[in-house]
């Protein structure tokens, strides 16, 4: 990824057909894969990158206050994320922006191949972890029914997503 890209976490249904929760059927050769149970998996990633990694030990210590250097929690990479329903999955955009104008979340959690983070935000949980996680509860049927993507604001702007 590059300096300026937003991270995307796209859940979508490309081998099976996306059918309300209740009536899943694995043994078609087209498998209904119900849509609650990607909108709760996509939901759990989307609540774990709202979760910030535990404080620093010079956050807030005497010896930092007013220092140029001090680190301050402004909530940005939390109030960033957005959870979209589209017609054959569901979406996750992370896309904080610095006072400066720099979109980071890449830099923070990194990306679905586990690169990306930088080595002062090594006490982040990556992003390749949370999906990770999420997806070995799902049954095979299912995962070979989805596609799991990560795209760049360049990947977004070409497929129109």
């Amino acid at each position: 990824m590059s300096p300026g890209d937003d991270v995307v976490i796209g859940l979508r249904v490309v081998n099976g057909q996306l059918v309300r929760q209740g009536i899943e059927n694995f043994t078609k050769t087209i498998p209904d894969i119900g849509r609650l149970r990607i909108y709760k998996a996509m939901q759990r990633i989307y609540n774990r990158l709202g979760v910030y990694a535990p404080r620093r030990v010079s956050e807030g210590s005497p010896k930092m206050r007013g220092h140029a250097h001090e680190y301050k929690r402004t909530y940005n990479l939390r109030n960033a994320r957005e959870l979209t329903r589209l017609d054959d999955g569901y979406l996750i955009v992370n896309d904080p922006v610095s006072p400066w104008g720099s979109h980071y979340a890449v830099y923070v959690r990194g990306d679905l191949a586990g690169g990306g983070q930088t080595p002062q935000n090594k006490e982040w949980e990556l992003l390749a972890v949370i999906v990770d996680r999420e997806l070995s509860t799902f049954p095979d049927e299912v995962l070979q029914a989805l596609t799991v993507e990560l795209q760049t604001e360049q990947d977004k702007a070409n497929t129109g997503i």
